[in-house]
């Protein structure tokens, strides 16, 4: 039978890749889903049945590799005892590591899971392993029964009512909310929940009213009288809770992060870390994203100095406030623009067309009033007021002032532009309908639609029940706009597949244009010659100056939150990503050695290569991704239009660059990231045997 994979391994060896990158590239393949022409199972059964056609020697001891086999389990393909004593015989811990990766050790009844820990106990290796993975299935399996009864007393929630119990639950605990670990926790709490009670129809029948519903809720929200059935969902996000944290540290850490060991006590299941410098360095990575958002706000101020200083906004009243919301979304509409590649106009799909500032604008607008009116000013009541009288003279002090001062906020369907801006409309009915409608969670259509990708309610904060929209002032006032609409664009509305192509794109001229304002020899989007023979595709920029080649490969994604999720980027994109610069190295070189003509009519021969990943991302920034280092956007183009003397301190030379890029310069003493230390209790974890 013929075999794509065995062909595609051929002929790589016959084009001078050796046995081990033969072996990778084919790996590599199949972790892509090539070639699309087969079917999944079709493509899953062929890669394996070549690879126990070959000798199987050290080049499948890697990471790749592993991934291949967790992919396997994925796809219910089943390993026979002959194929795990090979892979046994060259590592005992490939297939322990594809356990974790897979999780499949959480399914009791997995046959692949069943079979490899049998032969591991039959040979008497690794027997701990094993017995640690009990130990969290059993922990698991516990609290998922906890969180399934805790469904049950979810679903006997209708709709209404459970939004209502969400808007009292986020003033009740406003203040633990202000601490930005707390208000991401328990926001996804939240979503969870949301996300699980909309899996069963709702309890009422037919469309909420208006009117009717209007009137509900301001029953609904009393904290007196919702006492009972906030104190449910307090028990419900309490149980979730538990469950959540667990998967997303025990579980996480086990299966995804390498720098942490197990030790079996006679009690517990201890996870200790084994080197603390990473999560040290880890920790600073993450403090880089608030370092962009604070610089970009910073630009924003400079750029419209004058106009703050000359004008006011709105009234004298709200003047601050709404200078404030200006500039956040001025902040934020750079960052898209310089760093994301979309332009004015923002195209959702062929008929939905955004435009991009104001669409920020209207929703900063009403970030910055709930912030203001709503959460501070209920803060202040509890220095001096149990939450429940807080509330009390938080109510009636808007009702003297003609406000609405409530925990949860309803609407009729496009009304909340209008709204957001104070009455005043921004746009024509149909862009207003398009902007309400890119902030809208419509909970009935998830339900409907199973194509839709389900939102958190950071992503889209509106709520829409039938023709109403609901919105959280407790859960809005206290957001992070900018990651909120950036996974927005780039998560939720993950269909717009051929408009990021041509946003990536305006990131890729952007780039060249300032390599090319230093002098630089530019071309994007640029095709190898043989390129087809060595499938590399084009190459997004390629830059040429003083004997110095640079190849870089620009990746556009939203803000991932969740450790897997991170881990699974850089097993997929970034894996991928490297792949690619490192067969295109092989190329260039090639090229170069055989003194190509073509080439060489566009690049003088360079007498260093380097080859970055430019990656919209601050995960494993300044890490090496298969050799090939990791850099974010912002300090790709920082480095090419910074005039700081730090870096330059003779002007611009490509050898500096280098410098710069190597030792992390830019982030060391230009954006100064502090080095804040991990505190290595709280990353260690201990699973009781005993629950």
């Amino acid at each position: 039978m013929n075999n794509y994979y065995k062909n595609k391994y051929e002929t790589l060896l016959k084009k001078a890749f050796s046995e081990e990158e033969s072996i990778k590239e084919i790996f590599n393949i199949y972790l892509d889903d090539k070639p699309k022409s087969l079917k999944r199972v079709e493509r899953r059964d062929l890669f394996w049945s070549f690879l126990k056609s070959l000798n199987l020697n050290n080049y499948f001891n890697s990471l790749e590799f592993r991934l291949c086999i967790r992919k396997g389990f994925n796809e219910n393909y089943i390993f026979k005892n002959e194929f795990i004593a090979d892979i046994v015989d060259i590592e005992k811990k490939i297939f322990l590591d594809a356990i974790k990766y897979s999780k499949i050790f959480l399914k009791k009844s997995d046959p692949n899971f069943i079979n490899i820990k049998n032969y591991y106990n039959e040979k008497s290796i690794e027997q701990e392993f094993f017995l640690t993975c009990n130990i969290i299935f059993n922990k698991y399996d516990y609290l998922l029964q906890k969180k399934e009864k805790a469904l049950v007393r979810l679903n006997s929630y209708a709709y209404l009512n459970l939004l209502c119990s969400i808007g009292l639950y986020l003033m009740k605990h406003v203040s633990d909310n202000t601490i930005l670990e707390n208000y991401e926790l328990n926001g996804s709490i939240l979503s969870e929940i949301l996300k699980d009670r909309l899996k069963t129809k709702d309890k009422k029948k037919g469309e909420y009213q208006y009117e009717e519903s209007a009137i509900k809720v301001i029953d609904l929200i009393s904290a007196k009288k919702n006492n009972d059935e906030l104190n449910r969902l307090e028990d419900i996000v309490k149980t979730y809770k538990e469950f959540y944290l667990f998967k997303e540290n025990e579980i996480s850490t086990f299966c995804f992060d390498d720098n942490f060991a197990f030790e079996l006590k006679d009690k517990s299941l201890n996870l200790n870390v084994i080197d603390i410098s990473k999560y040290n360095k880890w920790l600073n990575d993450n403090n880089k994203i608030a370092k962009f958002f604070l610089y970009y706000l910073e630009y924003a101020v400079y750029l419209s100095k004058e106009l703050l200083q000359e004008n006011t906004f709105g009234t004298e009243e709200n003047d601050i406030i709404n200078k404030e919301a200006f500039i956040q979304a001025r902040a934020l509409d750079l960052i898209l623009k310089e760093i994301y590649g979309i332009k004015d106009d923002l195209s959702i799909s062929d008929n939905i067309i955004i435009p991009i500032f104001d669409t920020l604008h209207s929703f900063s607008n009403l970030n910055i009033f709930y912030k203001y009116y709503c959460v501070d000013n209920y803060l202040k009541k509890l220095e001096s007021y149990n939450w429940v009288d807080a509330y009390e003279k938080f109510f009636r002090e808007g009702l003297m002032q003609g406000k609405q001062r409530l925990p949860i906020i309803i609407a009729n369907q496009y009304d909340f532009s209008n709204n957001s801006s104070n009455g005043d409309p921004l746009f024509s009915k149909l862009v207003r309908n398009n902007v309400e409608d890119f902030y809208t969670y419509d909970l009935k259509n998830i339900v409907s639609n199973k194509d839709l990708k389900t939102p958190s309610i950071f992503e889209k904060p509106l709520l829409k029940l039938d023709n109403m929209v609901f919105t959280f002032p407790f859960l809005i006032g206290l957001q992070n706009i900018n990651t909120s609409v950036i996974n927005n664009i780039l998560n939720i509305h993950y269909k717009r597949t051929k408009f990021r192509k041509d946003e990536v794109q305006n990131s890729e001229k952007k780039l060249a244009t300032l390599f090319e304002k230093l002098g630089f020899n530019v071309k994007a989007n640029y095709m190898l010659p043989c390129s087809e023979e060595y499938e590399v595709g084009d190459i997004d920029l390629i830059c040429e100056k003083d004997g110095y080649l640079f190849v870089l490969e620009l990746k556009s994604t939203y803000i991932r939150t969740s450790f897997e999720n991170i881990w699974n980027y850089k097993t997929s994109v970034l894996r991928k990503a490297s792949n690619q610069l490192r067969k295109r190295e092989k190329l260039i070189n090639r090229l170069i050695e055989e003194e190509n003509k073509l080439f060489l009519e566009s690049f003088n021969k360079p007498n260093q290569i380097f080859s970055f990943i430019i990656d919209t991302s601050f995960e494993f920034d300044h890490e090496n991704i298969n050799g090939y280092l990791k850099i974010s956007m912002f300090e790709m183009i920082s480095l090419l239009i910074e005039e700081d003397e730090v870096l330059y301190p003779d002007g611009f030379r490509v050898d500096r660059f280098i410098k710069n890029i190597n030792e992390n310069i830019f982030w060391k003493e230009v954006i100064e990231i502090e080095n804040v230390l991990v505190n290595e209790e709280n990353i260690n974890y201990i699973i009781s045997r005993e629950y």
